[in-house]
């Protein structure tokens, strides 16, 4: 199954494109089996917590928990919220190269404004996005 996340990089760059100089991020490391990171993250003032933690294996460790943490406060903002949204295919996968033997397609709606259809290709697939969830007794039988 392949699975969108985003990396604590691109979050620190969203928040320096939309808040420049404007934001803050404390992190408190708790040790245990797996490391745990409690992370505070402040925007114009606003501050969000939340809890991250280190995993097992390579990842393991300081950094990885802080990344987690910082990660999950910045989803309280709006960062990255919509690939939770994403669908999550199941598709066949090459252990040696580490990648999947077949693409995948995002929605329309998740893909960047500039690369998307344009002009009634872009409205008919939005168009039919909606009726199809809408309940069968109101959608509507043409666009």
């Amino acid at each position: 199954m392949l699975v969108a996340y985003v990396d604590a990089r691109t979050v620190m760059e969203r928040l320096d494109e939309v808040c420049p100089n404007e934001w803050s991020f404390k992190v408190k490391l708790y040790p245990g089996s797996a490391l745990m990171a409690r992370g505070q993250l402040t925007l114009a003032g606003l501050t969000r917590s939340d809890v991250g933690e280190s995993g097992e294996g390579e990842a393991a460790g300081a950094k990885a928990a802080t990344s987690d943490a910082l990660k999950r406060c910045a989803v309280h903002f709006g960062v990255g919220r919509y690939l939770y949204d994403l669908p999550r295919p199941w598709v066949a996968w090459d252990d040696a190269k580490r990648q999947p033997l077949e693409s995948v397609t995002l929605p329309a709606w998740a893909v960047p404004q500039d690369e998307r259809p344009s002009g009634v290709t872009h409205v008919l697939q939005a168009m039919q996005s909606i009726r199809g969830g809408l309940p069968n007794c109101v959608r509507c039988t043409a666009i």
